[in-house]
């Protein structure tokens, strides 16, 4: 008499199958989101950009940036719903009012395929969402930030 069910040998495959299918899954999941945080802060720097810019035109002068928080609310009119952070990355935002240039600038989780603007902001005036004055650097590998030109 023959005897039903699986083999030891039988089960142990079907495990490691399922075990290699589920560690697949979970390293795309992860990259996925990583990508998406990324769009979202690239997205972020994007708006802030043209918020800026729709300020310069309209006030002829740049938004105040003594604070992370009177940056956004200068900003208020242009971009109500203001980004702050994403999954606790800060948003920079830099000024050099004797160069009248500036740059908004973030971390992302992947490197990014176009590096946008190499620039070092040495001597320039940092504000972030979390609270916090420190500068980033732009020419790092996992950087990115946009600049333009206060007046």
């Amino acid at each position: 008499m023959k005897k039903k069910g699986f083999t030891l040998l039988e089960l142990l495959i079907a495990i490691a199958i399922i075990a290699l299918l589920t560690t697949v899954a979970v390293i795309f999941l992860g990259e996925a989101r990583a990508k998406a945080q990324d769009t979202k802060r690239l997205s972020d720097l994007t708006l802030i950009k043209s918020a800026i810019d729709k300020y310069k035109n309209n006030k002829a002068t740049f938004p105040d940036t003594s604070s992370w928080t009177s940056f956004a609310s200068s900003l208020s009119t242009y971009l109500p719903s203001f980004p702050e952070s994403t999954s606790g990355v800060p948003i920079t935002v830099c000024t050099d009012m004797s160069t009248n240039k500036y740059i908004i600038g973030t971390t992302l989780n992947l490197i990014p395929t176009e590096r946008g603007s190499r620039i070092l902001t040495s001597g320039m005036t940092c504000q972030n969402s979390n609270g916090g004055s420190e500068r980033i650097t732009c020419d790092s590998a996992t950087h990115y930030c946009v600049s333009g030109f206060i007046k």
